[in-house]
Order: structure tokens, then C-alpha cells, then sequence
């Protein structure tokens, strides 16, 4: 009996849709991305929406006689993937497109960079920033008596701490130990910053 043109030439092929291998497929696919860097970690779920959308728009395409399904969506979604790729590059590949900084700050579509920091405020840059490497070098206790000495006075802390003296003094040496040994030995204000 000859096959109609409507009759499928194999029953046992199932109808395309997105399975477990196609799911699987996608996913990994935009992983490998987003491992390489080609895709940004916030568009995952964009890309892999997007091939699951290829898949389902290349369906009627599709035909059995030519290929398996799992190997026709396997085309379809690197196929897509290149072509995705490639329209987003293409701004980069004109060169009436792209333009060097220089131009653009030429043509003042670029702002100019603000003025430099006077040395003042580098200096009290520099010193946050030692003092924050400080306060991860020391213990829990002379963290938080450190952290205590900056808001208040030394007698402040300690009743807002409620540690008795010998523990708190103890505290506080361990951080004049610290700040010494990070250069601060010398800087009369970061010790008077300590009471």
C-alpha cells in the first residue's frame, strides 16, 4: 500500500516538541555561555527563553525524512546562538558605529572626568582604608572596642560595652598593637582617636 503525502514515513517518529534532551540542550548550552563570558549571568533565563522559542517557531520545518528531531533542534539552537551572537557584535564589526572615547569627547557626548581629589581628601581616603584593613586584622574584642572608641570616648565605650577594665584595656593594647604594625604607630590622630 503506497504512503499517502500526508501519512508521516515513519509512525514511530514522535511529533517534535521541546523534551527532556531539547530542555537539557538549551540549558546547557546558555551555561557554557554564561561560563565563557559571551552572555551576562542576569540574561540567562532571557537566552534560554529565547532558544526555547526558536525551537517551537522551527517546528514546521522540521522533517522527519531529513534528520531525527534531537539532531534538527540541535542545529536550530547553535544556528540561533551564532545568529544572536552576531547581531549583537554587529554595532562593533561598522565602523561608522563605533567610535573611540576620543571622538565622542570630542563631539562632547562623553563627559570629561571630574577633577582630581585635593590630598587631603586622599589622605582621609587612604586612611579609611586602613582603618577598615585594620579592623579585619583584629580579634572580636578589640574589633568592638575599636568600633566603640571611634563613636565615644574610652570611658563611653567601656559602659557601652559593659566589659570590666582589665578586659578592655587588654582589648584596647591589642589594637595599639594593630595599628602599630600597620604603620600607624606614629600618627598621633589615629591614637587619639582611640582616647
Amino acid at each position: 500500500m503506497a504512503a499517502n503525502a500526508t501519512t508521516p514515513t515513519n509512525p514511530i517518529t514522535p511529533p517534535p516538541q521541546i523534551d527532556e534532551y531539547v530542555d537539557r540542550l538549551i540549558t546547557t548550552t546558555v551555561a557554557k555561555l554564561v561560563r565563557t563570558g559571551s552572555v551576562q549571568r542576569c540574561d540567562r533565563e532571557d537566552w534560554e527563553q529565547d532558544l526555547r522559542l526558536a525551537v517551537l517557531q522551527s517546528i514546521p520545518g522540521f522533517n522527519a525524512a531529513r534528520a531525527c528531531w534531537h539532531t534538527y533542534a540541535n542545529g536550530v539552537v547553535h544556528r540561533s546562538v551564532q545568529l544572536r551572537l552576531r547581531t549583537r557584535l554587529a554595532p562593533c564589526r561598522d565602523p561608522r558605529q563605533c567610535h573611540s572615547l576620543d571622538h565622542l569627547r570630542e563631539q562632547g557626548e562623553v563627559p570629561t572626568a571630574p577633577d582630581r581629589h585635593t590630598e587631603e581628601e586622599i589622605t582621609a581616603i587612604d586612611r579609611v582604608d586602613a582603618v577598615r584593613t585594620a579592623l579585619e586584622r583584629m580579634a572580636p574584642d578589640e574589633r568592638a572596642v575599636a568600633t566603640a572608641l571611634m563613636q565615644m570616648g574610652a570611658q563611653a565605650a567601656r559602659d557601652h560595652l559593659g566589659w570590666p577594665w582589665r578586659r578592655f584595656d587588654a582589648a584596647k593594647a591589642g589594637v595599639e598593637r594593630v595599628l602599630v604594625r600597620l604603620g600607624f604607630g606614629d600618627d598621633q590622630t589615629a591614637r587619639d582617636q582611640l582616647g
